[in-house]
This record gives C-alpha cells, sequence and structure tokens, in this order.
C-alpha cells in the first residue's frame, strides 16, 4: 500500500510539470521543439520549430522557425538563428501592434530589480502568414502595448526614479518618440525624441532644450 502512495505521489508530482512545448530530438547541445504554445487561426496549418542551444563560449541561444503547410508540403517562412536567452527558454504571446493578434516574445534578459526585463518580440502578419522580428525591442524595458495611444510603452525603475518610454514600430525597428521621467510619483521631465535627440517640454527650468538621448536610467 505504502509502495503505490510513493508512486501515485511521484505521478502527481510529473504531470504538474509545466510545459510549453512538446521536445522533438535532442543532444547533449541542443534541443529541438515543436511549440504548442502560439496558437493560430489554423493551427493544423502552421507550425513553430523552435531549437535551443549554446554558442561555442557557452551562451544559450535560439533558432526560430516557422512554417506553412502550402498544398499538402510544408514551407519554410521565416527563419531567425542565434538569439540569445541568456536565461533559458521563456515565452509569452501579447498583441503589440494593435491588430487583435498575439506577438511571440523570448526573454532577453533581466534588469537589477525584477520588474526590468526585455524581451524578442516577432509580429505575426496574418495577411502574408509571415513573423518578422522587430530591431532594437530587446533594449525596450518591461514593454507593454497601449491600446489607448497605440504604442508600445517601456517602463524602467531605479530607486525613487521611473523612466517611461514611448515606441512606435516602423517595418521592423522599433523607434522612441517620446518620454517622461518620474520621481516619487512627481513628473518631473518630458520630452519629445526627433531624429534621435531629445527636445525636453518639461523640466526643471520648464524651458525647451535639445539634449543627446539618454541612455537608460540617465535622466538629466
Amino acid at each position: 500500500m505504502k509502495l503505490f502512495q510513493i508512486i501515485f505521489f511521484i505521478l502527481v508530482l510529473t504531470g504538474c510539470t509545466e510545459r510549453k512545448s512538446n521536445p522533438v530530438k535532442g543532444d547533449n547541445n541542443s534541443t529541438f521543439y515543436l511549440d504548442t504554445t502560439y496558437h493560430f487561426t489554423d493551427t493544423i496549418q502552421n507550425k513553430i520549430l523552435l531549437k535551443k542551444f549554446f554558442s561555442t563560449d557557452s551562451v544559450q541561444l535560439l533558432s526560430f522557425q516557422y512554417f506553412n503547410n502550402n498544398n499538402n508540403k510544408w514551407e519554410l517562412m521565416n527563419e531567425f538563428d542565434s538569439i540569445p536567452i541568456p536565461y533559458g527558454f521563456e515565452t509569452d504571446h501579447a498583441d503589440y501592434n494593435g491588430d487583435k493578434i498575439k506577438d511571440f516574445v523570448f526573454l532577453a534578459d533581466r534588469g537589477g530589480r525584477g520588474s526590468n526585463y526585455f524581451e524578442h518580440l516577432f509580429l505575426y502578419d496574418s495577411i502574408k502568414k509571415s513573423f518578422k522580428k522587430i530591431l532594437g525591442f530587446e533594449e525596450v524595458c518591461a514593454p507593454s502595448y497601449d491600446t489607448t495611444e497605440k504604442m508600445v510603452v517601456g517602463t524602467g525603475l531605479s530607486g525613487s526614479y521611473q523612466d517611461t518610454r514611448m515606441y512606435n514600430i516602423q517595418k521592423d525597428s522599433i523607434i522612441q518618440i517620446k518620454g517622461e521621467v518620474w520621481e516619487d510619483g512627481k513628473l518631473i521631465k518630458k520630452y519629445k525624441v526627433i531624429d534621435g535627440k531629445e527636445i525636453v517640454t518639461f523640466g526643471k527650468n520648464n524651458s525647451l532644450n535639445i539634449l543627446p538621448r539618454p541612455t537608460l536610467f540617465h535622466f538629466f
């Protein structure tokens, strides 16, 4: 009786383990996955194959392949190779362009605080039936999509400061258009970004200034 209880307990633990994708094949250096987390309108005609592997200097990387079934033949539509995933295979889905179709994201990095994180973004085009990797998206801190303003918002936290940056996706790149800096819940700076430079519209002196675009958490 005790042996049966032990076996049952092991089976319960195994069944509760979260699985986000199904391993297809692998070796000591790489693992292949047939992804089951992304839900297409017509799942039977689409599939995503992922490969997790390590570079020669032990950096964990990801390969992303998207296939579409055309006349009973699987056609490779997209292939993105050597995507850095230093914290392992962590994926999610969210709409980042307001087309009500969830897009594919992978964890790219984590900042000093748990709320500061960075992701790789793959937008799905239902008309062209293909994905595109958005260049520079992995530099957006804690990204989300503002459905009212129709833009991507990145929010970085450092001590009592909150650095909020707003972006537009243009073709295959993400471009910052404006930003705000808050300290202890009070707005201390607003600016626009034109040609890679800040045009301050609200600040300590409430005057217009043109400043070099700051790096994350460099406010003044």
